[in-house]
Formats: C-alpha cells, sequence, structure tokens
C-alpha cells in the first residue's frame, strides 16, 4: 500500500518485536526510490498515513478491534512514561494553547465515559510528571513539549531495558564458557 501511496517501489523489513509490554513491529524502508532518487515521505504520512493504512489492512484481515479491547489497551498505559494513543486523544483534543476540558463533558454511552475517565487520570499522571498543569475542575493545560518529552522517556527506558538484556547475555555466555572449560579440564 505504501508502494502506491508514494508511487514508488520500496525495498524494506519488518521486524516484529515481543519484547516490551505491547507486542509490535518496527518497519525499515530504504530511502531511495526505485529510480534511484532520494526516497522523501511527508511528514504527516509518517506521523498519520501510515498509521492509518496499517490499520485498514488489520481490521480487513482480523476484523475491527472490539470496544472493551480498546479500552483494556487504553487502561494499560495511563500510567507509562512514554507516548500513547490517550496522548494523541488529548492532543487532538487541546485547543492551539493546548488546553484541554472535561468541564461540559456529557458522555454519550458507558464506553465514552470510561474514556472520558482514561484520559483525566492520564491528565493526572502528566501533571505528576510535570507534562500538564490542571487549570480548572477538569482542565488541564498541557505543556508544549509532552509529546518529546514522553518520547525520550520511552527511547531511555528502551535503551536501559536493552542494555540489560545485553548485559544478561553476556553474562549467560560467560557462564556456559566458564562451565565448557571446567568440562574440558576435568575430561
Amino acid at each position: 500500500q505504501m508502494e502506491r501511496d508514494l508511487d514508488t517501489k520500496l525495498q524494506w523489513v519488518a521486524i516484529d518485536h515481543h519484547n516490551t509490554d505491547d507486542d509490535h513491529v518496527h518497519l525499515l524502508v530504504r530511502g531511495v526510490r526505485d529510480d534511484g532518487r532520494p526516497l522523501q515521505i511527508d511528514r504527516e504520512y509518517l506521523k498519520l498515513g501510515m498509521r492509518g493504512r496499517s490499520q485498514e489492512i488489520v481490521t480487513r484481515e482480523l476484523g475491527p478491534r472490539l470496544e472493551p479491547e480498546i479500552l483494556r489497551a487504553r487502561e494499560r498505559v495511563i500510567r507509562k512514561e512514554q507516548w500513547t494513543e490517550i496522548d494523541r486523544t488529548l492532543q487532538r483534543k487541546a485547543n492551539e494553547s493546548g488546553l484541554v476540558t472535561y468541564e461540559q463533558f456529557q458522555p454519550r454511552s458507558n464506553a465514552a465515559c470510561v474514556r472520558a475517565e482514561q484520559d483525566v487520570a492520564r491528565l493526572r499522571f502528566l501533571e505528576g510528571l510535570g507534562l500538564a498543569r490542571r487549570v480548572g475542575e477538569a482542565s488541564w493545560e498541557l505543556s508544549q513539549d509532552h509529546e518529546r518529552n514522553l518520547r525520550e522517556r520511552q527511547q531511555s527506558k528502551d535503551i536501559i531495558k536493552s542494555r540489560a538484556r545485553s548485559q544478561r547475555r553476556d553474562i549467560d555466555h560467560g557462564l556456559d564458557r566458564g562451565f565448557d572449560r571446567r568440562r574440558d579440564r576435568s575430561g
């Protein structure tokens, strides 16, 4: 689908990861068009287009996500120091000065009420991180750099986890080599 959207053949590889709380896929695309020119992808397509295309394909293949599944997924990320689907929702709800308000909110369904409660819980968590400031009974102002800050926190944690896993593997391999050496000496 990206080849049709970008009007060029692409060389790419996808890597699925199961090393975090949420399984995910990394997509690597070679930055060269099929005619040899550099591949330049519009920032909005990277942010929204690829996600939208992916969601369309998954929905076509697996069917739509059920509301309870979506709400459970949102619940799991309320207290995560990373950029989440709830943050994207808050960003869309924010006005030009970053104000998100639930002062006049009237839920039209139980699910809408749960979503709003999750959004407010996330805003309170962001407030604790210094990334949102309460400005009313049910209103918060998001910091200008809250997306960048959350993405940096996530990347930092991913690097720390990756290093810890690497150190564990090194230790495990060292123990294996030490065991092999003892076995060699003992015959």
